[in-house]
């Protein structure tokens, strides 16, 4: 699955899920994609190659009004014959446009279900 956010008209951040080998980064930007002069814009890894080699998979981005990209990271790789948890899923913040993380926040297990952030439980795994 390929997901984006737009920020104004120059920055469109896209993520690409790991579904076979050969996808170098999860995070990337798109510099000025619907720029009448650019065929076909080239991705860049977000926030740098070396940092983004840390984050695993990349699931639906928001960005907010304080120019911070939000996402959340499910540590999984979904490659035929090699699905695998790489590491805790968490939720991930960085400055848009200085790429700085704000945050790394392992989402609790027990707030899962099935291994997937999006069906939380019912009732509170606390109690």
């Amino acid at each position: 699955m390929i997901s984006f956010e737009n920020v104004g008209e120059v920055l469109r951040f896209l993520s690409l899920e790991v579904l076979f080998h050969g996808i170098p980064y999860t995070l990337n930007i798109m510099i000025n994609p619907f720029s009448a002069s650019v065929d076909s814009p080239l991705l860049s890894p977000f926030p740098n190659s070396r940092e983004t080699q840390k984050i695993v998979s990349v699931y639906q981005l928001s960005g907010s009004a304080c120019h911070d990209l939000i996402f959340v990271d499910t540590g999984f790789t979904d490659i035929p014959g090699n699905k695998k948890q790489v590491r805790p899923p968490r939720l991930m913040a960085f400055r848009i446009y200085t790429g700085i993380q704000l945050f790394s926040y392992e989402i609790d297990e027990r707030m899962l279900r099935d291994g997937v952030t999006l069906a939380l439980p019912q009732k509170n795994p606390y109690n």
